[in-house]
C-alpha cells in the first residue's frame, strides 16, 4: 500500500462501512476541490519546517498523512437506540500553515487560554454545530506534540491521551461518535453535566461490536469502565 494514500483509502473503507449498514443515515462532503497547496508528505513537511519552523517527526505523520484538503461524515441511527457521530479531519500541511484560529473562552482559566489559543485544528463538528474539536499543540524547533479536546458546551479543555497518530487510528473505530474523545481524557464520566456523553459511549460500546465485527472494541471497552 502507498503510504501516502494508505490513510485516505482507509478512511473511505470506514465511511463505507458506515454507508453499508441500513440502520444509519450518512452523509460525506467530497474533498475533491478542497485540495492543500502539497499532496507530497516529504514536499509537505519541508514547506511546514519552512513556513513555521515546526518539525515533524516521521512517525506517526507520514503514515497518517491524507493528500485531501479534508476528510468529512456525519450520521445518525434512523431508529432506537439513537445515536450520533461525525468528524471532519483537516489535513496536516492546511493544519500547521493556515493562520492560527486564535480559539479563546472566559469559562476557563488563563493557562488554559494561553494552550487554547495555540492549537491548530485537526477534527471538528461542523455540522452538527456542537462546539467540540480535537487540537494539535506543537512548538517550532520541537518534534513534541499533544492533542487536547476542546468542548465548548462542556466548557471543558482536556489533554487527552493520544499522539497524533493514536487519535486518527481511533477515528476509524468509534468513527466520531458523539463524544468518543473523553474514552481518552482523564474523567469521571459520572460528574454533573457528562451524562449524554455517558450514554452515548454506552450505546456506541453495547453496538459497535456487532455493527463493525472486524474492529476490536476491547480497548475502548475498557477505557470506558475505567471512567465510570
Amino acid at each position: 500500500m502507498d503510504v501516502q494514500d494508505g490513510f485516505e483509502a482507509r478512511c473511505a473503507r470506514a465511511i463505507d462501512e458506515l454507508q453499508g449498514q441500513a440502520g444509519l443515515d450518512v452523509s460525506t462532503m467530497d474533498a475533491s476541490d478542497d485540495a492543500p497547496p502539497l499532496d507530497d508528505p516529504s514536499e509537505a513537511f519541508e514547506d511546514i519546517a519552512a513556513l513555521t519552523g515546526i518539525e515533524l517527526p516521521e512517525s506517526p505523520f507520514r503514515e497518517y498523512f491524507f493528500a485531501a484538503g479534508s476528510i468529512r461524515a456525519s450520521w445518525n441511527t434512523r431508529a432506537e437506540p439513537h445515536m450520533v457521530g461525525e468528524f471532519c479531519l483537516t489535513n496536516i500541511h492546511r493544519c500547521l500553515t493556515e493562520e492560527l484560529p486564535g480559539l479563546d473562552d472566559v469559562t476557563l482559566s488563563p493557562s488554559e487560554n494561553e494552550i487554547l489559543a495555540e492549537l491548530r485544528i485537526i477534527d471538528e463538528e461542523p455540522q452538527a454545530g456542537s462546539g467540540r474539536l480535537a487540537g494539535l499543540l506543537v512548538t517550532p524547533g520541537s518534534t513534541r506534540h499533544e492533542v487536547w479536546l476542546y468542548d465548548m458546551s462542556q466548557e471543558r479543555l482536556e489533554l487527552l491521551d493520544v499522539d497524533y497518530g493514536a487519535y486518527l487510528e481511533n477515528v476509524l473505530i468509534a468513527k466520531g461518535s458523539y463524544g468518543w474523545q473523553y474514552l481518552f481524557a482523564d474523567v469521571d464520566l459520572n460528574e454533573p453535566g457528562l451524562g449524554d456523553i455517558k450514554t452515548s459511549l454506552t450505546t456506541m460500546l453495547d453496538t459497535f461490536p456487532v455493527m463493525f465485527p472486524d474492529h476490536s472494541y476491547a480497548d475502548l471497552r475498557a477505557r470506558l469502565e475505567a471512567r465510570l
